[in-house]
């Protein structure tokens, strides 16, 4: 009897790899992914602030001094070295300007711009610099300074903490361990030292015979154009110098004072406590139990009241309006102009032109200072306001400046000198960072095509000459108590690229340029959508927080963001580029780049990374995730022994195993896909341990692979596809048109050596894979073939046409 026994199941091995070798796939993969439109502002909003100050004498004349982080910046005029930075040169300076010299590793507390001249206070020492003709500096000369020097403390200042600092026209203040400090001109009594001579060392403000400060504690001083005024602990306020036009408040001193005197305190202001004190040109101002009272010149009618005549004692301004039934916690005063701000963190002015309320009239009496566009105000709450002679300054609670006004000299801080009628962010240079960016295939339309990678993931370029997108997010970098707000069309920026020859983008240093029509990355035209154009959210944007949709971009040099980017927020562009012939499988890095200077963007949370197309068409084995299948079999039925010739069958491109051929060439260039034996015609069908074989490619007997034939190796066998069976399953987003699957057959050696299983003509879309699957196989098994395991190797190829 004969014993049957199982045939064990016969397998395919491995199928290699292998790139088809013709000039075709050997051109150039698509290139970097530069973004076409620079990402964000180079300027920040300086952070940080807890005080300002502005005044100057005229449109083109002012200058601005902040404190920001425990120092002293500023900017705008600079005919007498106000800035403070020490380089002799007295050029306007429209952005803030760190004021060195003395400071440096000082904490600055206190600041205030007098007439082209500027004192702070720093470490409980007072430090001046600028204009000195009057001896206002303080360092006992007339000699101008171009950076702080310190205030003589060996005289009247001597042992002594200076806690506050104020200056006028041509004099200074400053309170010390409770008493009233005064140097600069003397005219009009402005020193309050009784007499009206200069000095140009710190001389005391009388407290002695009728002075109003006698046995009093000062807690706040102002200096004004021709007079003083401070406030005492017991909420008491006292002023001298020049009382012509009532600026001294009280009715019976009209003329030059030159020692302090009370002001009246009439029937507004009885039984109020003074909590906040103001002294602007000719002009000073109180709140008292909330309420906002001025007193003194009139003329642009800063004092609020509908009216323009000079007033010798307090008087509110008109309250029926839009400070009906507030209450009021700050006041200021300058030069024709009269600012208060609100316990909601609103601020409202009157008098001279450019109140803030986004036109340029003057007000007789209260407007309330917008936040809406184009104020960058929007959604700040105001905790400190400052108006000079032709600009107006707040800090907010988020620790920023704004500013409006007239801005000749750049007393605004904002990088220009455009008058601006709303407020505008004073600004700082640097702190930007690149947030995030994904990479899309290209569409002709105002979003992208579908996601090549992942969030923040380097991406591989589908195939050569490609276009493609990026979008792109960058915000303000953040410290832990001002995060930045980037405001509209502040800054220009251009994006580079360059190969990545370190080791990572971060370490890439050399090689950058910026990308252009003709660079190795492009720009890309789609015909449907303008450069420009607004964008919108789209289903696959990066995820970062809070994102600001700006514009798509596809040509310039160089750009800015449209819209405000708020400080929780990030600001995200659309950009449009194509391979330029770049060459194949090269990885470029992308950064921002700020078009006034070679520096880049501050900070980088991601670095953008593309690696251009092989530019070849190739062929793998995926599993149902597109994971490379590490070792791939197909395995064919099993059979029994038997002495007459059998067939096994099996198919050849399952679910998990599918066949992936990738066309990373250029367009209109096509391919096909084919298999054949790795070890050649002469290959064998080889039991486990190669004690026994059969052929793969006899056609000799019936049916064919029945006979050994006559190829010399005396084995039977015949193995055949019928690709026919199989299906295509083209990339999302692509088509399978102008693919096609071959035709059955069978191994014949030297006749049919190797069987297409797959044809794509040129007109097959490029940059796409295609998965081939279910293509039936069958194997002709020799009479009497022993039992075991049989395998034999077979090598896909892909080849362009």
């Amino acid at each position: 009897m004969q014993t049957l026994r199982t045939l064990p199941t016969q397998r395919f091995g491995r199928l290699l790899l292998q790139r088809a070798s013709i000039l075709a796939l050997l051109l150039s993969l698509l290139g970097p992914i530069v973004p076409a439109n620079a990402l964000v502002n180079r300027w920040q909003a300086l952070q940080g602030m807890t005080a300002i100050s502005t005044s100057g004498n005229g449109t083109n004349t002012d200058t601005t001094c902040a404190v920001a982080d425990g120092k002293a910046y500023c900017w705008g005029h600079d005919n007498n070295g106000q800035i403070g930075n020490g380089s002799g040169v007295t050029a306007n300076q429209p952005l803030p300007v760190l004021v060195g010299g003395l400071l440096a590793g000082k904490t600055v507390t206190d600041i205030s711009v007098g007439l082209y001249f500027v004192c702070a206070v720093a470490d409980g020492k007072a430090y001046c610099w600028g204009n000195n003709q009057y001896g206002q500096l303080g360092d006992n000369s007339t000699t101008t300074r171009h950076e702080p020097v310190a205030v003589v403390d060996t005289g009247a200042l001597s042992g002594k903490t200076v806690t506050g600092i104020d200056v006028g026209q041509g004099h200074t203040c400053a309170v010390a361990d409770g008493l009233g400090y005064c140097w600069g001109a003397g005219s009009r009594g402005r020193l309050g030292q009784g007499s009206t001579s200069s000095s140009s060392v710190p001389v005391a403000v009388s407290t002695s015979g009728g002075s109003a400060l006698n046995g009093k504690t000062v807690v706040q001083i102002e200096a004004a154009g021709a007079h003083s005024c401070a406030r005492t602990s017991d909420n008491a306020v006292a002023c001298w110098g020049d009382g012509e036009d009532g600026s001294i408040g009280n009715s019976t001193y009209t003329t030059t004072n030159s020692t302090p005197v009370a002001i009246t305190i009439n029937a507004h202001l009885s039984g109020k406590t003074i909590t906040w004190l103001s002294a602007g040109n000719a002009t000073s101002c109180v709140i008292a139990g909330g309420l906002p009272f001025c007193w003194g010149n009139n003329a642009a009618s800063q004092l609020g009241n509908g009216g323009t005549a000079n007033v010798n004692e307090a008087t509110p301004p008109t309250m029926s309006g839009v400070l009906n039934g507030k209450t009021f916690t700050r006041i200021t005063t300058g030069t024709g102009r009269t600012c208060v701000l609100d316990t909601a963190g609103l601020a409202y002015c009157y008098g001279a032109s450019r109140t803030g309320d986004n036109t340029s009239n003057n007000r007789t009496t209260p407007v309330a200072v917008t936040v809406a566009s184009p104020s960058h105000l929007t959604g700040q709450t105001i905790k400190y306001i400052v108006t000079g002679w032709s600009a107006t300054c707040t800090i907010s609670t988020t620790e920023q400046a704004f500013c409006w006004g007239t801005n000749g000299a750049g007393q605004l801080g904002d990088n220009t000198a455009t008058t601006r009628n709303a407020a505008v962010s004073v600004l700082a240079d640097g702190g930007t960072t690149l947030s995030g960016y994904r990479v899309y295939r290209n569409a002709n339309a105002a979003t992208p095509g579908t996601p090549l990678a992942a969030d923040d993931t380097a991406a591989t370029l589908p195939m050569k000459n490609q276009a493609f997108r990026v979008r792109m997010a960058a915000n303000g970098t953040a410290t832990a108590n001002a995060p930045i707000q980037l405001q509209a069309t502040t800054g220009s920026f251009v994006l580079q690229f360059a190969q990545r020859t370190a080791g990572s983008c971060a370490a890439q240093t050399t090689g950058w340029g910026n990308v252009t029509t003709t660079s190795t990355i492009a720009w890309q035209t789609n015909g449907s959508v303008s450069n420009g154009a607004a964008i919108t959210p789209f289903a696959d944007d990066p995820s970062v927080a809070n994102p600001v949709h700006q514009t798509y971009r596809s040509s310039g040099t160089n750009f800015n963001n449209p819209n405000t980017i708020p400080s929780t927020g990030n600001g995200l562009w659309d950009f449009s580029l194509r391979d330029n012939s770049a060459p194949a499988s090269t990885t470029y890095c992308l950064r921002l780049v700020y078009n006034s200077g070679s520096a880049p963007l501050e900070h980088y949370a991601v670095m953008p990374e593309v690696t251009t197309s092989s530019g070849v068409v190739s062929v793998d084995i995926v599993n149902a995730g597109g994971g490379s299948v590490s070792a791939p079999s197909f395995a064919f039925s099993s059979a029994f022994i038997s002495a007459t010739c059998q067939t096994t069958t099996s198919t050849v491109g399952a679910s998990a195993q599918r066949i992936r051929v990738t066309n990373g060439m250029a367009s209109g260039t096509g391919w096909s896909l084919s298999m054949a034996a790795s070890d050649g015609a002469t290959a064998v069908w080889s039991k486990q341990d190669d004690s026994a074989h059969y052929d793969y490619n006899d056609p000799s007997g019936s049916p064919p692979g029945c006979g050994s034939g006559s190829d010399g190796d005396g084995l039977a066998g015949q193995l055949s596809l019928n690709p026919a069976t199989g299906t295509i399953a083209p990339e999302s987003g692509c088509s399978s048109s102008g693919v096609s699957l071959g035709s059955s057959g069978a191994f014949e050696q030297t006749v049919a050596d190797s069987i297409t299983l797959v044809t794509a003509s040129t007109s097959a879309q490029a940059g796409c894979y295609y998965d081939l699957t279910g293509v039936d196989a069958a194997q002709t098994l020799p009479g009497g073939q022993g039992q075991g395991n049989y395998g034999i190797t077979m090598t896909l190829t892909a080849t362009a046409q």
